[in-house]
């Protein structure tokens, strides 16, 4: 932090010596009334164009730092619902709402009849209609614990901001063919003997939150009940939230959705033994791959039955070992040491990506704007019923863009690897 407040500093003074410069000049632009530069007109004039052109790339030097930093904070202190669901839940303060008393099933209850309670405690519109859930209920549909959100849990989440749906950049090294640090080498160097300059090549990685909604139909005996309704809503609205995530940061295509692991051009692709299969060695080559120390399996749903009956090479289970053999024993929870889940969010078995080996700290979540809550009697009046909508922007991107080619010069790994 002290690096950026003396770089927005040493900016704002430069800035204030240009703006000083024009205030000389006055309207007329006479460059003969400069006082604070040295030198003929020409000369004063090439002094102003390089000061500007300072100015310029400090300014995006500033940016990039601003964005490192806020990075750094939120790894040291991961947002809200990073957190188990039996944990504290700490949710960023969002004034609007505070004062707001009751459940998610009363407010939910307030919207659909249009109390002016709301409007009354500055619960703000978004753009798309509906009323911003106030910040105590917020932190209740967010906590969604690990075991059900695969991804979120353990990416890297960039929390709203002031402007929370505007496009973000975030830098990135350029690894891939410039190697595991990203262009930065390392030769010894005699005294006396000037060394090589060899600066770090950023890339940038833009997020841009899109739109989400989603919405359900319930009895209007059920919303009048709100003990019921705010138990029913919010969990259901938590469930459909985490899986539909889920699936974008994992099989997402990018465009106007996130950007999956399983598609990013950072992903390595290790070709199977046999075809609709998953052996022993196609796990051992994805390890190879792999270059993260940390990292989780995420398998579809439909591998398991090649996953429970995966053999060494002389017969001997691996995955049920003799010790946890029986069928009343659950499915272990790890393969090789690292946590592995099962999903219908990615391929079935024998297509690309039906078995992945990812570190999710290697992939970014920018959140945007919401949740707002909308209600609509009207669409099912005849039957008393009302449609309760969600709406909130998200966006997703890996951190890394090419597979990293090793010190070797030959190797390649990725934080994402998946069988092909």
């Amino acid at each position: 932090m002290n690096q950026l407040v003396e770089r927005r500093k040493q900016f704002d003074m430069k800035k204030e010596r240009l703006n000083m410069v024009f205030k000389q000049m006055g309207s007329e632009r006479d460059y003969d009334k400069i006082t604070s530069l040295d030198g003929d007109r020409e000369t004063k004039i090439s002094q102003i164009v390089s000061l500007s052109e300072e100015l310029k790339k400090e300014e995006g030097e500033l940016k990039t730092l601003a964005v490192i930093e806020e990075i750094d904070a939120q790894n040291k202190q991961r947002y809200t619902f990073h957190m188990p669901a039996d944990a504290s839940v700490k949710v960023p303060e969002r004034k609007p709402g505070n004062d707001f008393k009751g459940s998610f099933g009363e407010f939910v209850l307030k919207v659909a009849t249009g109390d002016p309670e709301l409007k009354a405690m500055g619960i703000i519109s978004g753009e798309a209609g509906g009323f911003a859930v106030p910040s105590q209920l917020w932190g209740e549909i967010l906590k969604i614990p690990p075991r059900q959100s695969i991804v979120r849990p353990r990416a890297r989440v960039l929390p709203p901001g002031d402007a929370p749906d505007s496009e973000i950049d975030i830098p990135a090294l350029r690894q891939g063919t410039l190697g595991l640090f990203g262009g930065v080498t390392f030769t010894a160097v005699n005294e006396g003997t000037a060394g090589t300059s060899n600066d770090p090549k950023l890339d940038l990685i833009t997020l841009a939150p899109q739109r989400l909604s989603g919405y359900i139909t319930v009895g209007n005996s059920l919303l009048r009940n709100v003990s019921s309704s705010s138990a029913f809503i919010e969990s259901v609205f938590r469930d459909a939230k985490a899986g539909y995530e889920d699936y974008q940061f994992i099989s997402g295509v990018g465009g106007a959705l996130p950007l999956g692991m399983l598609n990013s051009p950072a992903t390595i692709a290790v070709s199977r033994g046999t075809a609709s299969t998953v052996v022993f060695n196609d796990i051992a080559n994805m390890m190879i791959k792999f270059l993260s120390s940390d990292g989780i399996w995420i398998a579809s749903q439909t591998a398991l039955g090649q996953i429970l009956n995966i053999k060494d090479s002389v017969g001997n289970a691996l995955f049920i070992s003799s010790a946890n053999a029986g069928a009343q024993n659950s499915v272990p929870s790890t393969l090789f040491g690292k946590p592995i889940y099962f999903t219908f969010n990615q391929p079935v078995l024998g297509t690309k990506g039906d078995l992945m080996l990812v570190d999710p700290s290697y992939y970014l979540i920018k959140d945007g704007s919401g949740p707002f809550i909308q209600a609509s009697e009207h669409v099912n009046f005849t039957s008393d019923q009302t449609i309760i909508k969600m709406t909130w922007w998200f966006d997703g991107e890996p951190w890394v863009k090419t597979p990293v080619i090793m010190p070797d010069a030959v190797s390649t790994a990725s934080p994402f690897v998946v069988l092909s």
